[in-house]
């Protein structure tokens, strides 16, 4: 199995991006939120879980581990397909974790090709099975949002953003910290 991808973007066609590694290009289907941070010509690094079928093989990308578990956590529940699971990674973990927990059935049916009945297995099969590495709290989501928005103000790209906030140490929790730390590291 694949779990692992670095190359080339060459290409997206809706969720769906083109790796190129070494001459072979891997069609692989993205959240919309990692294909926003995704560039054509450009590097990309990608968790990848591969769905083996009879009639094909299918590659799903992920930024994080966390964000990879997660899908893997709602493939997990009988009825729910790649594609249902990919559309539920279009929200942030920690919101999809609270509509979950929170058993907000309205929220996920939001998601296309996810009925009531659907949502409500998710609900019972994963309210307290969810992944533990899966959390941030609001307010340093909050945080992080402002950061972003006041980045992304001052013309920086959200993907070199990301890169720079990954290596960020934990104890950093206020904005002026955060953008302090970006600015010195870029």
């Amino acid at each position: 199995m694949i779990g692992y991808l670095k190359g080339e973007v060459k290409s997206d066609f809706g969720n769906i991006v083109l790796i190129i590694t070494q001459g072979v290009g891997y069609e692989v289907m993205v959240p919309k939120r990692t294909l926003a941070n995704l560039t054509n010509g450009e590097e990309a690094e990608l968790l990848i879980h591969t769905e083996v079928r009879e009639d094909s093989i299918d590659f799903y990308g992920f930024e994080t581990g966390d964000e990879k578990l997660f899908f893997q956590t709602v493939r997990s529940v009988h009825g729910i397909g790649p594609k249902t699971a990919m559309g539920l990674m279009a929200f942030d973990l920690s919101d999809l974790k609270l509509a979950i927990e929170s058993e907000d059935v309205k929220t996920l049916c939001s998601v296309k090709g996810l009925g009531k009945k659907g949502a409500e297995r998710i609900i019972l099969e994963l309210k307290n099975k969810l992944p533990e590495t899966v959390h941030e709290d609001r307010k340093h989501r909050a945080v992080q949002s402002e950061v972003y928005d006041a980045l992304e103000n001052l013309g920086y790209r959200k993907k070199d953003i990301e890169n720079v906030l990954r290596a960020m140490p934990q104890e950093l929790a206020e904005t002026q910290e955060i953008i302090k730390y970006f600015l010195q590291n870029l």
